[in-house]
């Protein structure tokens, strides 16, 4: 057995996929529509013949010692005929796998899962429509007070140094650092948001004769470049609809990653409320 194993260039640990891999690599090389000498016929048999012994597809070949007609080629089968049969397992084998891989891609195209990324498709368009319009549209001011902030100092994209603050509405802001002494002397704040789905921009603070403008981190508002694509990725797969790794990939993502977090963004801060209302309240 363990020369069959060497003929395909594996060892006899290999698994299942390892054993289809290289065969199907080592079969579109030698085959004889590709590479019609006389040596890569012969190759293209052996490797035929050895992927159906180790899959178990055929049974090795015992041999007697002593009996030369075991060994030898039948007289009514000719070197063109075993060429040709390798040829059309080989093909039967590549119609086989080619019907297994229409049969997944059907699959994910059908049933619960694919009527699940129809539904985060649509969703994630409108969401990201509405948060381009959040990037054009005026913002609004709302008053808040602060009543908690952080000494601690953590670090944001890029050199920014950020820290964390509390309003009476419970409502906790990632703002980039500034004078801690603002907050003790005047709590009272403004904060920017956009307009429709109402997230937080800039932190305004009134000191004396001076308006520090501070910007906020970590938001659906702040991270839009990288959201909007992400939730406009189940409507590219809707359409995308191509039986190749690509597909496959973002299909996973979208239907166990992004209706995710679509589905949180939606049901954290009222914004499934907000968009309904456009931003009105």
């Amino acid at each position: 057995m363990k020369k069959y194993y060497q003929i395909l260039g594996l060892t006899e640990s290999a698994t299942q996929a390892e054993i289809k891999r290289n065969y199907r690599r080592l079969a579109f090389e030698y085959h004889p529509d590709r590479n019609p000498s006389a040596s890569a016929q012969e190759k293209f048999i052996l490797i035929q013949e050895a992927y159906e012994i180790v899959t178990g597809k055929k049974k090795m070949p015992q041999q007697r010692v002593g009996d030369y007609s075991s060994r030898r080629t039948r007289p009514d089968e000719s070197w063109e005929e075993k060429v040709k049969k390798a040829r059309a397992k080989y093909e039967e084998n590549k119609r086989h796998q080619e019907k297994v891989i229409a049969n997944y891609f059907m699959r994910l195209r059908s049933g619960w899962r694919w009527y699940y990324l129809r539904i985060s498709a649509i969703t994630g368009l409108i969401i990201s429509l509405c948060m381009i319009a959040d990037l054009l549209l005026p913002s609004h001011l709302t008053d808040e007070r602060v009543i908690r902030y952080s000494k601690e100092v953590y670090s944001s994209v890029g050199s920014a140094q950020i820290s964390l603050i509390e309003t009476a509405k419970n409502e906790k802001l990632w703002v980039q650092t500034q004078n801690y002494g603002l907050y003790r002397s005047n709590n009272l704040i403004q904060v920017e948001r956009s307009w429709i789905f109402h997230s937080p921009q800039v932190v305004l603070s009134n000191q004396k004769h001076i308006k520090y403008l501070i910007p906020v981190h970590f938001t659906f508002f702040w991270g839009g470049m990288i959201i909007i694509p992400l939730f406009l990725l189940p409507f590219f797969v809707w359409f995308y609809k191509k039986n190749n790794p690509l597909f496959v990939i973002t299909y996973h993502a979208s239907v166990f990653m992004v209706s995710i977090v679509i589905f949180y963004f939606l049901c954290t801060e009222d914004r499934w409320f907000h968009l309904l209302t456009m931003g009105s309240y």
